[in-house]
């Protein structure tokens, strides 16, 4: 009995290319004699091929359609389709981008004061020749001058010598003189400084890369003008590129799609939280509900729920809590949004963000001379922050994981990785991160000194 094909109680069954060749033979030799010659090579064996094979995609076209009804086996603009009737739309490609989480931008340019610069100005990482192009229009200005005598913490910007500079180790400055060099640590007295670039004016511009995706900038790296404009001299990065996305896989549309149906599902937590992730630009979420009459031990207020959140934006996180936190449930947080409601009255509506807890790094690696790559302390760099950049809330940060990481790179032979939360660690520890807090990396923050030794 010739086995079934089409929809079956199974699902959906396709002849295949060997089970439609054989049928076609049985036809031949019914039609003709039961000794035709189908070899290969012969003219009757050459039409069975071709018929086989198109009969097979005809039945390899059914299954697809067949399949595309199936959230678990359609792909492509099938999954599409599924997903548009949830309402569900497939992520796009985003750009990296230089912005900090108050959405300043974090490249610098430095020049002549009033020097306009329109939207659209690139500049590129020197060794890989990413580009980042302005999505602002900006327009540089006088920075304060650098004073004798004065208290500086990190991030201040102020010019001398017709230079521009950032305090990276707060502290007093000396009696006279002050930061002159190119240098990327410049001592001056208690405080020290970084080289930023030429010119007595700066303006911080928000940009993003050129091509979507995970683009790397990694801190003071893009320090090339790819469209010159006059009064524009240097250009740089004060952190590390915030990484794009690709475009989203078949199998992550297809997981966010399933995780939708469970947001759907009422005000559970699961569906609040998964509501959430799915907020634009939001990575991280951690809820923080109190069933309780009376403010529990997180500080929580009684029948509130706070939820902390990394990134997406403050309107957009406030919408979602305010359609998805059942209405007998307060937020609660650190950042209030005025929510305008479906009758256009005003709400407030609560969340946290985590506390940044910046880490310093600072690897002593013994190397193999002959198998350690040129670039090894970079390539130990990037991995410890690659790794770094995985953390969660409330993840410890631990000396021997980032000392791992540095294994990765081909000649290590030994390696100690002093961990800390200020400049030049020196103990190799476990830094605690409390659930509502964040350890944040930046390749600024890491350091890396090897030496050769014996395998």
């Amino acid at each position: 009995m010739p086995a079934p094909y089409g929809i079956v109680s199974e699902g959906y069954s396709a002849k295949t290319y060997e089970e439609a060749a054989e049928e076609i033979a049985d036809s031949l030799r019914d039609g003709f004699t039961e000794s035709v010659d189908l070899a290969a090579v012969g003219p009757f064996g050459q039409f069975q091929a071709l018929l086989a094979e198109a009969v097979a995609e005809a039945w390899e076209a059914l299954q697809a359609a067949y399949s595309s009804f199936d959230r678990d086996a359609a792909e492509a603009a099938a999954l599409e389709l599924i997903g548009g009737i949830t309402g569900t739309t497939r992520r796009e490609a985003t750009p990296s981008t230089l912005q900090d989480a108050d959405g300043i931008g974090t490249m610098i340019a430095t020049g002549t004061n009033a020097t306009a610069l329109t939207a659209g100005r690139v500049a590129s990482v020197a060794v890989t020749g990413v580009r980042f192009v302005t999505t602002e229009a900006a327009t540089l200005a006088t920075a304060t001058a650098w004073a004798t005598g004065t208290a500086y913490v990190v991030g201040d910007i102020r010019t001398n010598a017709t230079r521009i500079y950032i305090c990276r180790t707060a502290g007093t400055s000396a009696g006279s003189g002050g930061p002159t060099s190119t240098s990327a640590d410049i001592t001056d007295n208690t405080a020290h400084w970084r080289y930023l670039g030429e010119g007595a004016a700066y303006a911080l511009v928000l940009a993003e890369s050129e091509d979507t995706g995970p683009k790397v900038a990694a801190s003071y790296t893009l320090t090339t003008i790819e469209t010159p404009v006059a009064g524009w001299s240097s250009v740089n990065n004060l952190a590390d590129a915030e990484l794009g996305e690709d475009e989203e896989t078949d199998p992550e549309f297809r997981s966010r799609q399933e995780a939708e149906l469970v947001a759907n599902e009422g005000s559970t937590f699961a569906a609040i939280r998964n509501d959430l992730l799915d907020v634009d630009g939001v990575t991280q979420v951690r809820l923080f509900p109190n069933r309780t009459m009376s403010t529990d031990a997180d500080n929580v207020p009684a029948k509130a729920i706070e939820a902390v959140v990394v990134g997406g934006t403050n309107a957009d996180i406030a919408a979602s809590l305010w359609t998805h936190v059942a209405a007998s449930i307060d937020t609660y947080g650190s950042t209030s949004v005025a929510h305008e409601d479906e009758e256009g009255n005003d709400q407030t509506v609560r969340f946290s963000r985590p506390t940044s807890v910046p880490i310093y790094c600072a690897y002593s690696v013994i190397k193999d001379p002959d198998l350690y790559p040129d670039d090894g302390d970079d390539q130990i760099a990037a991995a410890g922050l690659a790794f770094g950049d995985l953390s969660t809330m409330g993840k410890n940060v631990v000396a021997s994981a980032m000392e791992a990481q540095a294994f990765t790179v081909p000649g290590v032979l030994e390696v100690i990785c002093a961990i800390g939360i200020a400049v030049s660690p020196t103990l190799r520890t476990t830094i605690q991160i409390g659930p509502r807090e964040l350890a944040t990396f930046d390749s600024a923050r890491f350091t890396v000194a090897s030496s050769d030794g014996v395998p």
